[in-house]
Order: C-alpha cells, then sequence, then structure tokens
C-alpha cells in the first residue's frame, strides 16, 4: 500500500475511520486498501460500536494498494497532529512489517499490528444518502447533521409523529429537542445511545446525514464524492 496526500487529509482520514478527532476513539482499526478504493467494515473491540465506509481514490493524491488489510491506530493521528506541520504533502506507505510516513524533511515509522475488529454482519445498501440498512423494519430519518448536536452522558433518540426527538435526562431536568426531517420512514420507535460516543461522532459528520434505527443499533450514514460512510452505535442498556 503506498498513498500519497496532505497531512490534513491523512489526519481527517484517520479521525473518520477511528470515530474520534480526540483521545477517545476505537484506538485501532482495519480497513482493506483494495485497488480503487479503500473499505472498511468493522466493529471495534467490544463489538459495540462500528465503521462501514468506502474511501475512493479520488480523496487521494495518488494511490497505489493490492488488497492488503492495514491496521491504523490512534499513534498514527497522534503523529500527524504532532509532526508534518510544514509538509504540502506526505506519502504513507508499508514495508518489512512498518507503517511509514513520510514528508519531504521528516518521517515517522511505527510497527504494522494484526488485524482487529469482528466484521460488521448487516446488509448495507449504497443510496443517494450513504450506506444505509435495506430492511423494511428500519425507520429513519433525513436531517442535518448540524442539528444533532447535543452534549450528555446517555441521550435517548425517538422517532414519533414523524419528528426526531433528541432527549437529555437528569436528575431534576429534561430537555427534549425536536427535529422535523428532510426525509422520514418508518414508525414510532426509540433508542438510548451513549452521548459522548454519539457526539464524537456527529462532528465527524456535515451536510445530510440519514439516521437510521435497527436491531437496537444507532446507524448515521453520510455520502460524498469522494467517500461514504456509517457509523453503527449499540444501544445502551
Amino acid at each position: 500500500m503506498r498513498i500519497k496526500l496532505e497531512p490534513e487529509r491523512f489526519r481527517h482520514f484517520l479521525e473518520m475511520l477511528l470515530m474520534g478527532k480526540g483521545k477517545k476513539n476505537l484506538g485501532r482499526v482495519t480497513p482493506v486498501f483494495e485497488k480503487d478504493k479503500v473499505s472498511i467494515s468493522r466493529f471495534g473491540e467490544g463489538a459495540t460500536h462500528g465503521v462501514y465506509g468506502e474511501f475512493y481514490t479520488d480523496f487521494f493524491m495518488e494511490y497505489e494498494a493490492d488488497g492488503e488489510p492495514v491496521t491504523l491506530t490512534h499513534s498514527l493521528l497522534e503523529a500527524t497532529r504532532a509532526y508534518f506541520k510544514g509538509e504540502k504533502k506526505i506519502s504513507v506507505f508499508t514495508e518489512d512489517n512498518e507503517i511509514i510516513i513520510s514528508g519531504e524533511n521528516e518521517e515517522y515509522r511505527e510497527e504494522l499490528t494484526e488485524e482487529v475488529g469482528e466484521p460488521i454482519d448487516f446488509d448495507m445498501k449504497d443510496t443517494e444518502f450513504g450506506f444505509v440498512v435495506p430492511a423494511k423494519k428500519v425507520t429513519r430519518a433525513l436531517v442535518y447533521a448540524d442539528v444533532l448536536k447535543v452534549k450528555a452522558d446517555v441521550l435517548t433518540l425517538k422517532f414519533e409523529d414523524e419528528r426526531l426527538k433528541i432527549i437529555k435526562e437528569q436528575e431534576v431536568s429534561k430537555y427534549t429537542k425536536k427535529i422535523k426531517p428532510n426525509r422520514f420512514e418508518g414508525k414510532p420507535v426509540e433508542i438510548k445511545i451513549l452521548g459522548d460516543l454519539f457526539y464524537r461522532i456527529i462532528q465527524l459528520l456535515e451536510g445530510e446525514v440519514w439516521v437510521n434505527i435497527y436491531k437496537g443499533a444507532l446507524i448515521l450514514s453520510m455520502k460524498k464524492d469522494e467517500y461514504k460512510v456509517s457509523y453503527i452505535l449499540g444501544a445502551r442498556g
């Protein structure tokens, strides 16, 4: 595998795959660098949340791969933040059991690690708005990502009366945000999720997003010209 791109774009690529911009993220994730795209379909360790998506060759300045799985880590993300600030482009490639980030004046090397995460077993369909679950028993709404930003330890997402409600409850208070979707499909349903993880993912999304609830999981789906990605969050008991 060998790719070339701007340091900021590689950082964004890692953030989307690791499901977070900060220290809290998956830690490690194993996408497959296919000949014509990077594909990811993995749960994180523990199988409570995962990422499903594709990044096309147009996302990169240069792209060369033959189908190898490569585990990307939080330490690679930290390296892109600490180094390469003066570089206009970097090369990222594997060589002799290492993954290497190389710029004109700086280089970072890290040992490759084993593959991590279980494959996602949902049947995902590619639509004009990204990967969604095609099953009939899915409730979903199409909304803008910015309106989903609510901070809390635990959140309840509730589909009711063709509205998406985000509910934040504390000991002596309750806040409800009511959102009118651009599109709505399905029946009334609700799910309780970890608010911190939800907020981290919302920060990675922009534009229109499908919010899906299926089999006790929340799926957030987005599609851009150069990539499409869906995030799966398990319900909180």
